[in-house]
């Protein structure tokens, strides 16, 4: 049966242009005086039917609204349409994929129903591009009908790879075809796809092509485009002597309701669109009048949608095609790999992204959502369900980027409009920036598993191009799947996301030499005379030689962080470099285990601190002083750190312990424009126990990149502390020491699993 046409809807567009009238049936400016050209014997009617988007979809589709689209009932409607006068049928690309069924031989069943279906030309858009230029001519030549590629060039010859035009002769008026994709094509396929192929300009390509067909004698002419909403508008607006656009690359144009069934634009420009998936077949019936010049001048414009669903008979013909390709598509790996838990298009695509991060032996799996289709999980997944829910045959690459880079490109992601160019991670949670449960740190390399796609800068993401450590492995993601079923049987992307949580050892070396102004206060004198030694109070008033070491070893392993943090300082003085004796040293460890909670619960820690001194400098006892913490780390912002925790310590010199609170504040600031680095360290204790000890240290460095590992360190310490019953102070007298020391550093750092 001949289906029923549907009334026009018209959606809001978001891009808004000045003057602009939406609407769907008869021209308002015409109607009165064309009312009768109906049967005029010098009029002549043209149908022109189209499709865009129809992503190779041969089978209907179930959807919340039934069965709908399907090309044996297309066809069936196409041969009922428009008997009265020529008819032209045009597809405004992206109908041979990525549907599994039409990608499994390449697109030829669905260019073989086009040809059936009396297909005058078509767009070629970035899903005939999947399987590459050489494929695509050879599915041209099948074709028969002109594949349209006005603004696309061939590097080595200068010329289309296709039609750049085509002009069609119909029992009336000369109507002209041209064809233009968006100059962003290339971010929607494999860039590889399109080696030797340039994306010239829509703009010029068309002009150009317009100004052809005008000379050739077209009366009317077509534009097929390929593009966003907003290119689309600025392309009709823009070009002139084009009368009607026929548009494909609409996102959001799924449903009748997203779709303007006619648009006019103020230079009398008309565009045309259909949803998406091939549910509605679009046809637009034009009277032309022919002129006393023999020339024939468009008079009126009806535009409406056919819907394809089940109350449309299928064509016999093309029915028997779909067949023939689904019998042979299933009869090709029919063997059962396991059970997928996952329902859902989100958390299949997660599921494929925590594949690559855990087979692909990454910190970091990183897909975008176009690769992956839903499948039902009602049953068994077999072999060729691969080519289903994995789209494209990609490859896996690898490579490493900084947590920063990675903070980009998931901006960059949550911004974009359009779903399918949105990227998937395994392994990381974009909502708490956490890497398998560990906070992401800005300046830490990461390893990466991604798809050659992304690899090469599809869908806009460079982040990805001229990595010095890309690894390109050769091995397809779909082998890495048929080896997860293999190994697990079944799947979940939950399952995946604990068990792929190895752990993470960090280690960071840094070496310094330089120069060091001290001071100490009579307070500080009298606790060194005392023998309360304290290690960070050593050394006299004088300018000296000072090194610097600091080791750092740290391992992570989902939300369990162990961190070993040693520092140390040597300073000597003398009035030659022969006669150089210690003024000054410190030695400072630290054990530190910290378990991440979820949200902006207080983390729980526990350290043991040790502090010392390789000598006794001066008069003073070697010092050696033992503290102990538990409390809870927050972190207010992502370069500030809050301790808060009970601390006991004990002096092994003086024979005391001491018992208080204990806060600890650490803020970094990284100056990613130049290389540098300020961070600063407060600890803040209070005992109200016997000897009422109060203590303050202050840590701040500001680091200057030099050159390679080197780099200029500036290092200002403050330190305040008393304690009650040392002989020679009054309860109310702090001891103070203060130093700064400019200094050249060297340092390396190790991460490994």
């Amino acid at each position: 049966m001949f289906s029923k046409p549907t009334q026009c809807m018209v959606y809001g567009w978001r891009l808004l242009v000045t003057g602009v009238l939406c609407f769907a049936g008869t021209d308002p400016t015409q109607a009165q005086q064309v009312s009768d050209d109906d049967v005029r014997p010098d009029s002549v009617t043209v149908a022109i039917l189209h499709s865009n988007d129809v992503f190779g979809r041969l089978n209907r589709s179930d959807t919340e609204d039934g069965l709908q689209g399907g090309m044996a009932p297309r066809l069936h409607i196409l041969r009922q349409a428009g008997n009265n006068g020529p008819v032209l049928v045009l597809d405004a690309g992206n109908a041979l994929g990525p549907d599994p069924l039409s990608v499994s031989d390449e697109g030829a069943t669905m260019i073989d129903l086009m040809r059936l279906g009396g297909y005058t030309a078509m767009l070629p858009a970035n899903h005939e591009m999947d399987f590459g230029f050489d494929v695509l001519k050879r599915q041209q030549r099948r074709a028969i009908f002109p594949f349209l590629a006005t603004n696309l060039q061939e590097e080595s010859t200068g010329i289309s790879p296709f039609d750049r035009f085509h002009l069609i002769e119909t029992a009336g008026p000369r109507i002209g075809l041209l064809g233009v994709i968006s100059k962003g094509t290339a971010q929607d396929t494999d860039p590889r796809h399109l080696d030797g192929i340039r994306v010239l300009d829509p703009l010029n390509a068309a002009a150009s092509a317009v100004s052809a067909l005008q000379k050739a004698g077209a009366h009317y002419i077509v534009a097929l485009t390929n593009m966003d909403v907003e290119d689309t508008w600025e392309f009709a607006a823009k070009t002139e002597g084009i009368h009607l656009v026929i548009a494909g690359g609409h996102r959001r144009a799924d449903r009748e309701e997203h779709v303007n069934v006619l648009t006019r634009m103020v230079n009398g420009v008309q565009i045309v669109t259909t949803p998406r998936y091939g549910h509605y077949l679009g046809q637009i019936d034009v009277l032309f009048i022919r002129q006393p010049d023999t020339s024939y001048r468009p008079v009126r414009t009806d535009a409406f949608l056919h819907r394809v669903d089940a109350e449309t008979d299928d064509d016999p013909a093309a029915a028997a095609l779909v067949a023939q390709a689904q019998m042979v598509y299933e009869r090709a790996d029919q063997d059962t790999l396991g059970v997928i838990l996952d329902d859902g298009p989100h958390e299949q695509a997660l599921l494929v992204a925590e594949i690559l991060r855990v087979y692909g032996r990454a910190e970091i799996g990183v897909i975008n959502r176009g690769l992956v289709e839903q499948v039902a999980t009602t049953g068994s997944f077999l072999h060729r369900d691969i080519n289903r829910i994995v789209l494209y045959p990609v490859t896996v690459n690898t490579m490493k980027l900084k947590g920063v880079q990675i903070r980009a490109l998931a901006a960059r992601s949550s911004s974009v409009r359009q779903e399918s160019r949105r990227l998937i991670f395994g392994g990381l949670d974009t909502d708490a920036m956490t890497v398998n449960g560990r906070a992401l740190v800005d300046q830490e390399p990461y390893e990466i598993a991604t798809i050659d796609f992304l690899a090469q800068g599809g869908d806009g993401y460079r982040t990805f191009t001229d990595n010095p450590s890309f690894v390109e492995t050769n091995v397809g993601l779909r082998q890495i799947m048929v080896e997860a079923f293999q190994e697990r049987r079944t799947l979940s992307h939950e399952e995946l996301r604990r068990e792929g949580h190895r752990g993470v050892w960090h280690s960071s070396w840094q070496l310094e030499a330089g120069f060091e102004r001290n001071y100490v206060d009579k307070t500080t004198a009298a606790y060194q005379a005392q023998n309360e030694a304290v290690a960070y109070l050593g050394g006299v008033n004088t300018v000296s030689w000072n090194g610097a070491m600091r080791y750092i070893l740290q391992h992570e392993a989902g939300r369990h962080t162990t961190r070993f943090d040693t520092r140390m300082d040597f300073g000597e003085w003398g009035t030659s470099f022969r006669d150089l004796e210690p003024f000054s040293d410190h030695v400072d460890a630290e054990l530190r285990y910290r378990y991440r909670t979820l949200g902006k619960k207080g983390d729980p820690f526990l350290s043991i601190r040790y502090q010392s001194a390789f000598g006794n400098a001066g008069n003073q006892r070697r010092p050696s002083q033992v503290f102990g913490s538990l409390g809870y780390e927050f972190r207010p912002a992502s370069k500030l750190s809050v301790r808060i925790a009970g601390r006991r310590q004990h002096n092994f010199v003086v024979g005391k312990s001491d018992t208080g609170g204990e806060l600890i504040l650490e803020w970094s600031e990284p100056l990613y424009a130049t290389g540098s680095n300020i961070t600063t360290q407060f600890r803040g204790f209070v005992a109200p126990t016997d000897r009422r000890t109060i203590s303050i240290e202050n840590y701040n460095t500001v680091s200057f990149s030099l050159l390679g590992r080197f780099r200029v360190n500036v290092r200002q310490s403050n330190f305040f502390f008393r304690v009650n019953q040392v002989p020679g102070t009054t309860p109310g007298d702090f001891a103070f020491r203060t130093y700064i020391t400019v200094g050249l550093g060297y340092g390396v750092n190790w991460k490994w699993r």
